[in-house]
């Protein structure tokens, strides 16, 4: 499975990063990605979102986790572009359900205009 990874197509909307190859990055790489105090809490509510049952079943330990993520040290820089995205998130995800439903009838509208000849 691990050698295949390079032939798996990636169709993240949000610009995922394809890799070719798994990467052995150190374990704590990720808390500079939760370095602003709206990201931590974002993520504290994530792992209680998810759980202990489901973190175990992945490997991991929910108490251990949020233990490791109150000791990320916080900084300020940044927040201000965190709260704005956090902002723009919201706005869109609002928009979303109306343009499925928009694409959905035009789907329908075409379907029904070339279903007969």
């Amino acid at each position: 499975m691990l050698t295949d990874l390079g032939g798996i197509e990636l169709l993240g909307r949000l610009g995922d990063k394809r890799r070719s190859v798994v990467m052995a990055e150190p374990a704590g790489h990720w808390h500079g990605a939760f370095a602003t105090p709206l990201r931590q809490r974002w993520a504290h509510r994530y792992l209680r979102w998810i759980g202990a049952p489901r973190l175990a079943t992945m490997g991991y330990d929910l108490d251990a986790l949020l233990a490791e993520l109150a000791h990320v040290p916080a900084r300020r820089d940044g927040q201000l572009q965190d709260a704005l995205r956090m902002l723009y998130g919201v706005i869109w995800s609002g928009f979303e359900p109306v343009l499925v439903r928009d694409k959905l009838r035009r789907l329908r509208d075409w379907r029904g205009i070339h279903a007969h000849p």
